[in-house]
């Protein structure tokens, strides 16, 4: 069946996360605690498979990796007069083979 599945990410690390294969990512937004998330349109039928996601801060060093962005998130945080802004990035898989190596 083709439905949307949500994921989360972390801002801090690399995250694996195991969606069916030819996931397509939505977007991507906050819920409670701040915690970012992205949405897909996955086929459930499909096998899993690992993708590699992190969430960049504006400004943030994106290192070497080799990776694309795929969404961005706005935060309004109350103490802070703008929000702040995130960029989603996957990782590709030449560096995701690194990473587990």
């Amino acid at each position: 069946m083709r439905t949307i599945l949500k994921y989360k990410v972390d801002s801090q690390i690399v995250g694996l996360v195991e969606m069916p294969m030819g996931a397509k990512i939505n977007g991507a937004g906050v819920q409670t605690d701040n915690q970012i998330v992205m949405w897909a349109d996955v086929e459930d039928s499909m096998p899993m498979e690992k993708r590699w996601f992190r969430a960049y801060k504006t400004g943030a060093d994106l290192g070497s990796d080799k990776q694309k962005a795929v969404a961005i998130v706005f935060i309004k945080i109350q103490e802070r007069p703008e929000p702040l802004v995130y960029h989603i990035y996957e990782i590709f898989k030449d560096a995701q083979d690194e990473m587990t190596n």
